[in-house]
């Protein structure tokens, strides 16, 4: 068999490589969560950064990564597993057991709705009319709170 399609490296680097690994030992969490964690604070400041340039509708794409990346870091610090591959924030936060209330849900869905409309053609325009200065402002607010409560929970 050719050794590039072969699972034998992917077996030996499950041994080395933190996100291949089924358990989580504390080495592992904490490289884990310190990626997630900066991955997070880059997409922050990209969001921020394009909010300043008034790329809105990019800025809320980053804004739904740092939520998105903060998320998977406490999901590892708490659950001790991988988080699950999805973009779902609200899916995502489910593997914490955290009961979120309705109006939760549905600034979370909004937040969502930023990483596929502002990615496929299909939606940018639709959502780059959206995204305003003032709609921007509001819901980059809303995913600064979001974070500091994050942020708590590491």
């Amino acid at each position: 068999m050719n050794d590039a399609i072969s699972h034998k490296p992917l077996a030996i680097s499950q041994k080395s490589d933190p996100f291949l690994a089924d358990e989580l030992d504390e080495r592992r969490i904490g490289v884990m969560v310190k990626f997630w964690v900066e991955g997070a604070e880059e997409a922050w400041e990209i969001a921020q950064a394009l909010d300043k340039n008034k790329k809105y509708s990019y800025a809320l794409f980053f804004c739904h990564l740092a939520l998105e990346k903060q998320i998977k870091a406490v999901v590892v610090r708490v659950v001790r597993k991988p988080p699950i591959p999805s973009h779902d924030l609200v899916r995502l936060l489910k593997m914490l057991g955290i009961e979120l209330n309705d109006s939760q849900k549905a600034e979370l869905k909004e937040v969502n709705s930023f990483n596929l409309e502002a990615r496929y053609d299909d939606y940018k325009r639709q959502f780059y009319l959206k995204a305003t200065k003032e709609y921007t402002e509001k819901w980059m607010k809303k995913c600064e709170e979001y974070l500091i409560w994050l942020k708590e929970k590491i």
